[in-house]
């Protein structure tokens, strides 16, 4: 019997908390959440004394393309200058070049030789396709040759919020929505 009343009690505190109850002139009475309609804080709690829009600030995002570049060495060996000493020479007549771009953790496009593919290989003999996540570039690929980043901004405009204020006797009690729905309670 403990049990059931703790654990009716706690769910209690944890809606109060997270919710306002109205009791209004017009004798209706009602919880609010967050989530809850425009209709249904009306219904509940009447017309508010007050609304006013609140202008959000814009949602800037940064997005990082990243470029993996991979490119065959054809490397010579020319005689020693010194004893012991072997000398390389690159010989880069017509590289190999695989370059992926990559956005999160996955490979979002694919070029061999300038030319956009959709599966390519690295210059080692390993295959690498188009959706690969960059564990398996690594593992098949090795790591590369040079990298390169590309940054963005996104800006994405944000809807206003809209305040609705009920005065009360020791205060006000606010209500915010946010596409229609309730998205925060301050009293």
């Amino acid at each position: 019997m403990k049990r059931i009343f703790c654990l009716t009690l706690l769910c209690l505190i944890y809606s109060v908390s997270h919710a306002m109850f109205c009791n209004t002139a017009q004798g209706t009475n009602g919880w609010i959440d967050t989530g809850a309609s425009e209709q249904d804080v009306i219904a509940a709690c009447g017309q508010p004394d007050s609304q006013t829009q609140v202008d959000q600030p814009d949602n800037k995002t940064l997005n990082t393309t990243q470029y993996w570049n991979y490119q065959q060495q054809s490397v010579q060996l020319m005689p020693p200058k010194q004893p012991g000493v072997l000398t390389p020479v690159n010989m880069n007549s017509s590289p190999n070049i695989l370059v992926a771009e990559i956005k999160g953790n996955s490979i979002t496009s694919l070029a061999l030789n300038g030319n956009f593919v959709s599966s390519g290989k690295c210059p080692n003999g390993g295959f690498v396709r188009v959706g690969d996540s960059v564990d398996i570039l690594v593992a098949r690929c090795g790591p590369a040759t040079q990298t390169s980043y590309q940054y963005n901004t996104n800006t994405t405009a944000q809807s206003p919020m809209t305040v609705w204020t009920y005065q009360l006797p020791n205060g006000q009690l606010q209500f915010q929505f946010k596409d229609g729905v309730v998205s925060g309670i301050n009293q």
